[in-house]
């Protein structure tokens, strides 16, 4: 509609012509045409005044120190008719770009309805809720990532917070250097290349850093003034956004220091800390998380400040296990994360523990291995179970493969020289065939766009480079892991995989005449210094066996981080195991 110009206002009234027979009356005044709202508090409409209707609480109540009673929301008009409800934004975005393709959990709508969400926004929300979540609970805690999802769409920080995330992928993946998917999870930002607000790369980038320190304000400010109100699962659930954000620019020392923290703020409730007891149930069946992130996180010696309490968490196993036909899936889930946590603290505690008992050790080895040998027809008898669906059976064969490395390294956790493993030379074969079955059935689902959250098939492959001294079977493990674009947790795959292969280079040389590596020749990795300008890494080894008067040997060697380390000339191998015949190269 176009309105007509309006005629300039004149600086003074123009003059009038009174009539001096008719008296002359003011003109008399009219209400403006506009429809009567309705639509003010309930407090107003009690008290028949007239309500400015500011939200949320109007002025009139304010002036009168009166509780406001909100207001009603409208009906719907009846003159139009719907054939179905109208779709919320994300709802319309999400039908535009459709969702991947994978099993995904559905959502429990709130109470109160879904929020508005400014529309800038809604494409932050839509890549963290169908790309972003599903890379995250790929095989394990859905329920964690859904109500994750579900809290995002009720609580403010926790909102701010998941906007921070998809907007940094959207900045990733708008980077030009980064355009197509694989060339986005190979250039993402790493311990080798972080990210921060000193060089913001796009508007997506400036975007998710306000969006990020609105989710710490928010949390702080929660935590503040409901310090003993607010919910444990939500504090759970901020702590690892944020670990998730500082993971994912790259900010290791960051996420340290957030993990280091969650764990404290736990530590008196959690059962899973020496002489504490469950202050909520809350959180029963995802208390074992962040420990679990933290101790994995140590083996890669990327994470250290939380070493003060992983040294009092608990390290015998739990006799509790699912029975099959009785416990769901998502109790098994559970189950085994506590139990693998406790599997993962108390080879911890053994390998860097010099002090500990032997006795004890050995007992709570006999302890582990006993849990072990009824865990594993368990998890079978959930696999063949006809009622598991795909993607539970995809997670059951991830979780077996898990169960083989626990039963290795708890077998040969008493081995100071790393001996032990040689007689496991099958066990890692057969572990190696289980992992590259399980990654072409992997990745014909899709590939992670950056990062997978918790422990995934890098591991058990990790596991085989370091722990088997058979050549061949260590080279090819290494060579399938080196090809995993992503990242899993803390597991960066060049900054760990680069750093092992440090000590195979060194052991590879040790071989005597008959091919078998002395102890005096067997070497650990401790970690490194990362030089992201130079792109190299220190790396510190330690010897297995310690020097003629106990001392600890140890061994410095400079890492090119974009080089892959020439093992094979140095034993005479002329096999190219990366060309290994498999569906996913």
């Amino acid at each position: 509609m176009i309105l007509a110009p309006l005629a300039p206002r004149p600086s003074r009234p123009p003059p009038v012509a009174l009539d001096t027979e008719t008296p002359a009356h003011p003109p008399k005044r009219q209400r403006a045409g506009k429809p009567k709202s309705r639509l003010g508090c309930a407090t107003c409409k009690t008290r028949r005044v007239k309500c400015d209707e500011r939200k949320p609480i109007c002025a009139r109540c304010e002036k009168a120190q009166v509780v406001c009673d909100g207001y009603t929301p409208p009906e719907p008009s009846r003159k139009v008719e719907r054939t179905s409800p109208p779709l919320h934004p994300l709802m319309r975005a999400s039908t535009a770009t459709g969702p991947p393709q994978r099993p995904m959990s559905q959502l429990a709508r709130s109470l109160t309805g879904l929020p508005v969400i400014c529309g800038k926004n809604v494409p932050y929300f839509d890549i963290f809720r169908y790309h972003i979540a599903p890379d995250l609970f790929r095989y394990h805690y859905s329920e964690l990532w859904s109500s994750v999802i579900s809290e995002g769409l009720q609580d403010g920080f926790v909102r701010e917070s998941i906007l921070a995330i998809g907007a940094l992928v959207k900045a990733i993946s708008s980077n030009p250097s980064t355009q197509g998917r694989d060339a986005v999870a190979q250039l993402r930002p790493s311990a080798i290349a972080p990210w921060s607000s000193q060089k913001i790369t796009n508007h997506h980038h400036r975007a998710s850093l306000l969006h990020h320190l609105r989710a710490v304000s928010g949390f702080r400010s929660s935590i503040r003034h409901r310090g003993a109100i607010c919910r444990p699962r939500k504090v759970l659930m901020m702590t690892l956004l944020l670990i998730v954000y500082e993971i994912l620019q790259g900010n290791l020392s960051a996420a340290d220091g957030l993990l280091s923290c969650g764990l404290g703020v736990f530590r008196d409730s959690s059962t899973l800390f020496q002489g504490t007891q469950m202050m909520s149930n809350e959180i029963e069946d995802v208390e074992h998380v962040l420990p679990c992130l933290a101790i994995m996180g140590k083996f890669t010696h990327q994470l250290n400040s939380s070493w003060t309490h992983i040294l009092h968490l608990r390290a015998e196993p739990e006799i509790k296990i699912p029975e099959c036909g009785i416990d769901t899936v998502a109790s098994v889930y559970s189950c085994w994360g506590r139990f693998y946590t406790l599997a993962v603290t108390s080879l911890c505690q053994i390998s860097h523990n010099s002090n500990s008992s032997t006795f004890e050790a050995a007992v709570r080895r006999g302890n582990f291995l006993s849990c072990l040998s009824r865990w594993k027809p368990t998890l079978e008898g959930y696999l063949n179970n006809c009622e598991t669906g795909t993607t539970d059976k995809r997670a059951l064969r991830l979780i077996l493969i898990h169960w083989q490395v626990i039963w290795i390294s708890v077998s040969c956790c008493l081995d100071q020289t790393g001996v032990a493993f040689d007689a496991f030379t099958d066990e890692f074969r057969d572990l190696l065939c289980r992992s590259i079955k399980f990654i072409e059935n992997d990745l014909a689902v899709e590939t992670p766009l950056l990062m997978t959250f918790g422990e995934g098939i890098f591991m058990p492959l990790l596991c085989v480079v370091t722990c088997c001294r058979s050549h061949d079977l260590r080279m090819t493990a290494a060579a399938i892991a080196y090809e995993l674009p992503w990242q899993e947790g803390t597991w960066d795959t060049k900054i760990v995989l680069l750093g092992q292969l440090g000590s195979v280079l060194m052991e590879e040389k040790g071989r005597d005449e008959s091919g078998f590596i002395p102890p005096s020749s067997r070497w650990y990795w401790r970690g490194g210094d990362v030089s992201p300008r130079s792109r190299r890494m220190t790396s510190i080894y330690l010897r297995h066996v310690p020097g003629e008067h106990g001392e600890v040997v140890t061994k410095s060697l400079s890492i090119d981080l974009d080089r892959w380390p020439d093992i094979c000339s140095a034993v005479g191998c002329q096999k190219d195991h990366a060309a290994m015949p498999r569906s996913f190269c």
